[in-house]
C-alpha cells in the first residue's frame, strides 16, 4: 500500500509539472510583445465574439431623425477650459416644459463650465409655428442666477399656482426658481427654506411623499468635493487619469429630503432624510425616480449611485398613518454596486409595472430591472427585480460607453415604449487632456417582450452617429406634431434638439392632468391607455433621465389600432377617473372634477 501511495505522489507530481509549464507557455503566448493592450471603448481585439451582438430586424421601423440644433440660438452649456475637475464633467443638465402656459414647451439648459466660475443658464422660449421648431432666447429678462457650476434641474409646481417652477442643482447647492409667469423667474432659494442645501448636489425630483396633496422634493447630493495640491494621479485602462476626476477619492454625501409645509416653502434637509432613514449615507447619489413600484399606493424611492451600491426605499405607512420609507435595496436584488448615472422608469413590457433603466460606466453594461410584482413564478411578491438587460438586448451593446441622460418613449408609436441613451466618456482624449472623449447616442427599438430591444441608431438618422459629450437629456413633443423629439444637453459645445421628422405609422396621444389643490399637475397619478383591447401605463413623474426636467405630460401611442380610446386615471390620492379620448385631436387634458 505504502509503495502505491509514492507512486501516485510522483505520477500526480509530473502531472503537475506538466500543467505548470503549459500554464507558463500560453502566459508567455499572451503576453508576447506583438499583442497590444485592450483599449477601452474599442472592440478592435483579435479572437473576441460578440454572442450577444444583435442585428436590427427587417420588420423593424424605418424613422428618421435629424439634429436640428443649427439655427436655434443655442449656445455652449460649458463656458471656459476644462481644468480637471470632477464637477466640471458632470453637468449638462436641462429642463423642458411649458414655462409660460402657451402648450408649446420650452427648454432650460443649466449652466456649467471651467471651475470656480462655472457658467449661466439659459432659457429658450418655444416660438414654433406651423410645425417649424424655433426658439427665442429670453435670458436676459428672465430673472435666471448667475454663472454656476451647475448640474441638473427638476420640474414642479411647488406653490399649486399652475405654474412650473424650477429647482437648479449645483455643485455647492441648489436654487429654487419661482416661476412668476411670462417666461420670468425670481430665485427664492432662501424664501423657501432651501438655502441650507449645501454641498454637491446632483439632481432633484418632486413627489408627494407624505401624501398631504403637495409635492415634496427629494435632493440627491454627490461627494464630498476637496481639491488638495500634490495628489498623484491614478492608473486606469493605462492612461494616467487626475486623482480629481475619480469619485472613488472622496467621500459620499448625504441626500436630503424637503417637506412642503403646503405653501410652497419648504423644511427639512439631511435630518428629515435620515428620520425618515433615505439620506443613503454610503450611496454616492447621481439620480433618483419617485414610484409606486409595488402599486400599493405610496410612493418609493429608487436612487442610482455611483461606485456605491445602489438604493431601493419602499414606502410604508404607520398607524397613525404617517408616511416612512423601508430599505429594501438587497431584498429587491436592486442594490447593485456599478458606476450608475441615469435613471429611467416606465412599463416597457406593458404587464402593468414599472421596470428600472440604468446607464453605467464603461465596461459595466447598462442595467434593464425587470419587476417581477407580475410575475407568476415569484407568486407576485412585490419589491423583487432581476437584471434582464443581456438576454433583452441591452446590456452588452453599451460595454464601450459611458451612460449618462435616459428616458423610455414611444418613438415609432406603436405601443411598446423605446428607449435612448446619451452618450460622452469621462476619459480625456490624451493628445489633449484638456477634452473628453466624444460617444455616440444610443437609441433601441422595442420589439415587444418575447424579442426584445434593437439598438436601432444606424437606420434612423446620422445623428445617432455623431460623437458628442453628452449628458443631460428629455423627451418630448417639441413641435407638437404628435411624435417625440429629444433634447441633449453636452459639455463640448451647443446642446442638441434631435426631431422625428419622418412621420411614424401610429396613432398617438398626449395626456395632461389638472389635479384639484397643491398638486396641479397630477405628479404620481397613473394614467392607463387603452384602445383596440390593449393597455398601457404610465406614471406622471418630474424628472427622467439624468439630472433633467420634463414635462408634465404622457405621449401614448396605438399603432394601427383603431375605436374608442379610453383613459382612466388613478391620482395621488388613490381616487380613480375615467374619460373618453376626443376623436381626431390628439390632445387631452384631464380636469379632476
Amino acid at each position: 500500500m505504502a509503495n502505491r501511495r509514492v507512486e501516485l505522489a510522483w505520477k500526480w507530481a509530473g502531472w503537475s509539472v506538466f500543467s505548470l509549464a503549459a500554464a507558463g507557455g500560453v502566459a508567455w503566448w499572451v503576453a508576447r510583445s506583438d499583442t497590444k493592450p485592450v483599449d477601452p471603448g474599442s472592440r478592435d481585439v483579435g479572437g473576441l465574439t460578440d454572442e450577444l451582438a444583435r442585428a436590427l430586424p427587417a420588420d423593424a421601423p424605418r424613422l428618421r431623425f435629424a439634429d436640428v440644433s443649427a439655427g436655434l440660438g443655442f449656445s455652449p452649456q460649458f463656458v471656459g477650459t476644462r481644468t480637471q475637475q470632477l464637477p466640471e464633467d458632470m453637468g449638462g443638465g436641462l429642463a423642458v416644459a411649458d414655462f409660460d402656459g402657451d402648450a408649446l414647451l420650452d427648454v432650460l439648459f443649466v449652466g456649467t463650465g471651467a471651475m470656480p466660475g462655472g457658467g449661466p443658464s439659459r432659457l429658450h422660449r418655444n416660438v414654433s409655428s406651423a410645425g417649424k421648431l424655433a426658439f427665442e432666447d429670453v435670458t436676459e429678462r428672465a430673472g435666471l442666477p448667475g454663472p454656476l457650476v451647475g448640474m441638473g434641474a427638476a420640474v414642479g409646481d411647488a406653490d399649486g399656482d399652475g405654474r412650473l417652477d424650477v429647482l437648479v442643482t449645483h455643485a455647492d447647492g441648489v436654487r429654487f426658481l419661482r416661476n412668476e409667469g411670462g417666461m420670468s423667474f425670481s430665485d427664492r432659494t432662501d424664501a423657501t427654506g432651501f438655502g441650507g442645501a449645501r454641498g454637491w448636489c446632483s439632481a432633484a425630483t418632486f413627489g408627494d411623499l407624505d401624501g398631504d396633496g403637495d409635492l415634496d422634493v427629494y435632493v440627491c447630493r454627490y461627494v464630498d468635493y476637496r481639491k488638495v495640491e500634490g495628489r498623484p494621479d491614478l492608473p486606469m485602462y493605462g492612461l494616467k487619469v487626475p486623482y480629481t476626476l475619480n469619485p472613488s477619492s472622496f467621500r459620499p454625501a448625504k441626500n436630503l429630503l424637503f417637506r412642503n409645509r403646503g405653501d410652497g416653502t419648504f423644511e427639512g434637509g439631511e435630518a428629515l432624510a435620515e428620520a425618515l432613514g433615505v439620506a443613503n449615507p454610503t450611496g454616492r447619489s447621481l439620480g433618483a425616480a419617485l414610484s409606486d413600484f409595488d402599486q400599493d399606493g405610496l410612493p418609493d424611492i429608487y436612487v442610482a449611485n455611483d461606485v456605491s451600491d445602489n438604493a431601493m426605499f419602499r414606502g410604508a405607512r404607520a398607524a397613525d398613518g404617517a408616511r416612512s420609507f423601508l430599505d429594501v435595496s438587497y431584498p429587491s436584488a436592486t442594490a447593485d454596486h456599478r458606476g450608475a448615472m441615469g435613471l429611467a422608469v416606465a412599463d416597457p413590457d406593458g404587464d402593468g409595472d414599472d421596470e428600472i433603466f440604468v446607464t453605467h460606466w464603461i465596461a459595466q453594461e447598462n442595467a434593464y430591472y425587470r419587476n417581477m410584482l407580475r410575475d407568476a413564478r415569484t407568486g407576485g411578491r412585490a419589491m423583487l427585480f432581476m437584471d434582464d438587460a443581456d438576454r433583452v438586448g441591452l446590456g452588452a451593446v453599451a460595454l464601450d460607453y459611458v451612460g449618462w441622460a435616459c428616458d423610455f418613449a414611444d418613438f415609432d408609436l406603436d405601443g411598446r415604449p423605446d428607449l435612448f441613451a446619451a452618450n460622452g466618456s469621462t476619459l480625456e482624449i490624451q493628445s489633449d487632456r484638456a477634452r473628453l472623449a466624444p460617444q455616440r447616442p444610443l437609441v433601441f427599438w422595442n420589439a415587444g417582450p418575447e424579442r426584445g430591444w434593437f439598438e436601432a441608431g444606424a437606420a434612423w438618422g446620422d445623428c445617432w452617429t455623431a460623437k458628442r459629450s453628452l449628458r443631460g437629456g428629455a423627451a418630448a413633443d417639441l413641435d407638437r406634431d404628435g411624435d417625440v423629439d429629444l433634447v441633449l444637453g453636452a459639455l463640448d459645445g451647443a446642446p442638441l434638439v434631435l426631431a422625428c421628422v419622418s412621420p411614424p405609422a401610429g396613432r398617438a396621444l398626449r395626456v395632461e392632468l389638472r389635479d384639484r389643490g397643491m398638486n396641479r399637475f397630477g405628479i404620481g397619478a397613473r394614467v392607463t391607455v387603452t384602445a383596440g383591447g390593449s393597455s398601457r401605463s404610465r406614471e406622471m413623474r418630474s424628472s427622467p433621465g439624468y439630472a433633467s426636467g420634463g414635462p408634465p405630460e404622457l405621449v401614448f401611442g396605438f399603432g394601427k389600432a383603431q375605436g374608442d380610446v379610453r383613459v382612466e386615471v388613478r391620482w395621488p390620492d388613490g381616487a380613480t377617473t375615467s374619460h373618453a379620448a376626443p376623436e381626431g385631436s390628439g390632445v387631452l387634458v384631464v380636469e379632476r372634477p
